[in-house]
């Protein structure tokens, strides 16, 4: 499954026991275009926590892995060490159910005032972004991704415009619904998976999971059964028929899928889970940058040849003219009109015959 809404929260329930609120932010890094790098220290111990704003797989997670740092850093980097280096994480929040974390920072200005920071992460496939923004005024102060008004106007992200929230699907949160609301949407909705498409925050995978979950039993307690699970998250590596890994803060039972590994701490199984994505990646990208090269290469290479070949077949055409000149001005005597060729003895071979095709409309002159 993606990072959906209840991905998140399963996520952010594993990131509260790890203490990183009130954690001071120590240092920032922008390894990738799209990855940044923020080290929390806290009680002598550095954390550091692994934003990534990947169009194909977007996420977040406390990771051990090793990032190389950028000689020259680029300039949203600058920005967020300039606002929020040595600021104080206060809180990390979902808004509602959806693929929106924010960070909320405290820290001081030049002049020595309190200020609110947030900086919002949209986990939101080609749309995802890192917003950096003042809380009381709301203004954006930067942001990894400035969009072009004319590719987005339902917003506009640059710096100095006010944040908005993308436009969010209303949905059911499957967390808050009471007995009665459930009984009363029952009701509206009397088939399992009509009221899976209501929910909020679920991806297809959960949808069809939840779908199995009520098909077998469409009752309150087997809706909270499956939520259950996204409050004390595991973590699963399962295989589809195809042949691609997927992690699961669960195990589904209701999809096609064949279980490879699993794990108590869902993050650290997210760290190492990802690392071996990237790594595959990484290694699909120089292979395909690599075929691509010797490709454009070998077209190049194949269109040299022939200009060589024509150029080759030219220069011997034309020694064969050069001689067949010379034979017909030694011989010229033994040309008569009207011939269509000529057997002359070629000098250059040994006085073998040469046949040279004459057009006789011509003079022996011309």
């Amino acid at each position: 499954m993606a990072f959906d809404g209840l991905f998140i929260h399963s996520l952010l329930n594993v990131l509260t026991t790890m203490r990183l609120t009130a954690g001071r932010l120590h240092k920032i890094y922008q390894p990738f275009n799209n990855d940044l790098v923020l080290v929390f220290r806290k009680d002598r111990i550095n954390k550091q926590l692994l934003i990534s704003a990947n169009p194909g797989y977007p996420r977040l997670y406390l990771s051990k892995e090793s990032f190389s740092n950028p000689n020259v850093a680029p300039l949203f980097v600058m920005v967020l060490r300039k606002y929020l280096e040595g600021s104080v994480l206060q809180e990390i929040s979902q808004v509602g159910l959806s693929r929106i974390v924010n960070f909320s920072f405290s820290n001081r200005n030049e002049l020595g005032d309190e200020i609110q920071l947030i900086l919002s992460v949209e986990l939101m496939g080609r749309h995802s972004n890192v917003i950096l923004y003042d809380k009381q005024s709301g203004k954006i102060i930067d942001l990894l991704k400035r969009i072009n008004p004319d590719e987005n106007r339902a917003r506009l992200l640059l710096p100095k415009a006010k944040y908005e929230l993308p436009p969010l699907t209303p949905g059911i949160n499957g967390f808050t619904l009471t007995e009665s609301e459930f009984s009363s949407l029952k009701k509206e909705y009397p088939t399992p998976a009509d009221l899976a498409k209501q929910m909020d925050g679920l991806d297809g995978d959960d949808r069809q999971e939840l779908t199995g979950y009520l098909e077998d039993d469409y009752s309150f307690s087997s809706l909270k059964t499956f939520y259950n699970q996204f409050s004390s998250p595991k973590a699963y590596v399962l295989v589809t028929p195809k042949h691609k890994r997927r992690i699961y803060p669960y195990l589904p039972y209701h999809l096609e899928m064949t279980k490879e590994s699993s794990s108590t701490n869902l993050n650290e199984a997210l760290d190492e889970f990802y690392a071996y994505q990237a790594n595959r990646d990484w290694v699909k990208q120089r292979s395909q940058q690599v075929t691509r090269v010797v490709t454009n290469e070998t077209k190049k290479l194949q269109k040299k040849l022939k200009k060589l070949e024509k150029q080759l077949d030219s220069a011997e055409n034309s020694e064969n003219l050069r001689v067949s000149g010379e034979l017909l001005t030694a011989y010229l005597s033994q040309v008569k009109p009207g011939m269509e060729k000529i057997d002359l003895p070629n000098y250059y071979e040994g006085n073998q015959p040469m046949t040279i095709k004459l057009d006789p409309a011509l003079s022996p002159q011309r």
